[in-house]
């Protein structure tokens, strides 16, 4: 990993690491990770994952004292000599489960390591599961570093109650839990209970990941003895967490409100606005300009990204910003700006697919669509639609909340009607109400999408690789209707 080459730099940097968390895949690592988020805030969090970005380089280089957690893919010896007195996490998992999802995850996403020899041989589970490079995963992962040596290894199977005795350790406030990366996708669930139902086949690949069996078994046995100690502690932890939950009426906004180690004390941000591309975010965003003023809004698009997160907060705080409004995901401003009203907007899956894919054809590529050019070019969505980046897009941008966390979701194609709703409830001045922005679209645009849309069998391709997202939607669309029914 190219980020990793200044480490050696880091030996005597001051950074205040508590936690190094390793991120087995396929262990519930990016949950976890999501919890880390909420308890140590965006910049607490350094996240060490296949890819370089300009703020992990400036940490490798020079350290962060606001960084307290190291958490990603990566070997356990990567830091072994480093940050003695941070606490060594990691997750483990049933090996026979852990497998069928990797499998999965492979089979899946064009950009595993295994999608195209999965795809050009048409390999099934048992044939991934004997190629050498997949057995024992987990162990060889690990290393030779012992699991005593950690200070706390999690079972993915106790998600839950482990994460809540980890809680009571680590002092960490209370904790909303949620198991978000469940794989939902169908063909895993039909290839998890093929697998789980054939106890011959349970048995061959148990017998060819001895070492992952053998090390889950000592997993196993140090949370037996772990929790021998602390049972009582646990049990309480779980009653006193069902007893908040009426207190606080759901977890509405408990979520929003975990506070991070830097808490912005008289924060003048008003609203937080998740804009996902393609559902009328720019609509909302000429709204914004109209009563708030430029000045006082935080365009978090691409440039702002690239920055710091230290000093975007900065920024936000010297300027007196009143909205963050663009392209991010929720969890970057977790423990961040408590008062502030968090705000996004849906749309109909399929045709939010289209025109991100035109948008995609004819603004980021430049290219020029013909009308002989239609049929080919439907294919070609179809294509593009599996890539992983685009599958269940909205769903990314909701990943880490509930959808009903939201202070408002509106949805794209009641625009007017829900701007209209926002403006009466947050008491705006009168502004006119945009229309959806449309990007001047020619109407060969809008026959491609009729095109689309006319045709059965692909829409239910589409709606099958989109089944996150279509479920999303459903939630916004009685969401709303229980607001409408709450006005009157």
């Amino acid at each position: 990993m190219a980020i990793s080459s200044n480490l050696k730099e880091m030996t005597d940097k001051k950074t205040g690491v508590e936690i190094i968390s390793v991120h087995v895949p396929k262990t519930a690592g990016s949950a976890f990770g999501k919890v880390l988020l909420r308890v140590y805030g965006a910049e607490g969090v350094f996240l060490d994952y296949p890819y370089e970005r300009d703020y992990q380089r400036r940490f490798m280089r020079e350290g962060d004292v606001n960084v307290k957690v190291i958490h990603g893919h990566f070997s356990p010896a990567k830091y072994k000599d480093k940050f003695a007195d941070a606490k060594r996490i990691t997750w483990l998992r049933e090996p026979v489960s852990f497998l069928i999802s990797y499998y999965c995850y492979n089979k899946m996403f064009r950009r595993s390591r295994f999608y195209d020899l999965i795809e050009e041989k048409n390999l099934d589970f048992w044939e991934f599961a004997q190629m050498p490079e997949n057995q024992n995963v987990m162990s060889v992962y690990l290393g030779k570093i012992k699991l005593e040596d950690f200070f706390f290894v999690g079972i993915q199977n106790f998600f839950e109650e482990d994460l809540q005795e980890l809680r009571s350790m680590m002092s960490w406030q209370e904790i909303t839990i949620s198991r978000e990366n469940n794989n939902r996708d169908s063909d895993y669930q039909r290839i998890k209970k093929e697998v789980l139902r054939d106890e011959s086949l349970v048995k061959k690949v148990e017998r060819i990941n001895g070492e992952d069996i053998e090390m889950y078994q000592e997993a196993l046995n140090l949370r037996e003895k772990r929790c021998g100690g602390n049972r009582g502690g646990i049990q309480k932890a779980r009653v006193k967490q069902q007893e908040k939950k009426q207190v606080r009426g759901g977890i509405k906004s408990n979520k929003f409100q975990q506070k991070s180690n830097v808490e912005i004390k008289d924060s003048p941000v008003e609203i937080i606005s998740v804009h996902v591309p393609k559902t009328a975010g720019t609509s909302l965003r000429k709204c914004l300009i109209k009563v708030y003023g430029e000045e006082k809004i935080l365009f978090d698009y691409g440039k702002c990204q690239k920055l710091p997160f230290n000093e975007v907060i900065s920024e936000i705080k010297n300027k007196h910003i009143r909205v963050i409004h663009g392209h991010f995901f929720p969890e970057r401003y977790y423990g961040y700006f408590q008062g502030a009203k968090r705000i996004i907007w849906l749309r109909e899956p399929i045709k939010r697919l289209i025109s991100h894919y035109w948008f995609y054809l004819t603004m980021q590529k430049r290219k020029k669509v013909t009308y002989t050019q239609i049929e080919f070019m439907k294919k070609k969505l179809l294509i593009w639609t599996k890539a992983p980046s685009n599958v269940n897009f909205m769903s990314r941008y909701c990943h880490l909340e509930n959808i009903e966390n939201f202070w408002f979701v509106g949805i794209t194609e009641f625009l007017r009607e829900d701007l209209t709703e926002i403006k009466t409830m947050l008491k705006w001045p009168e502004v006119k109400i945009p229309n959806a922005n449309q990007h001047q679209y020619p109407k060969i645009y809008k026959d491609f999408v009729q095109s689309v849309l006319s045709d059965r069998e692909l829409i239910d391709k589409l709606n099958t690789i989109n089944s996150q997202d279509i479920e999303i939607y459903k939630k916004a669309l009685t969401l709303r209707e229980k607001r409408m029914k709450t006005k009157v």
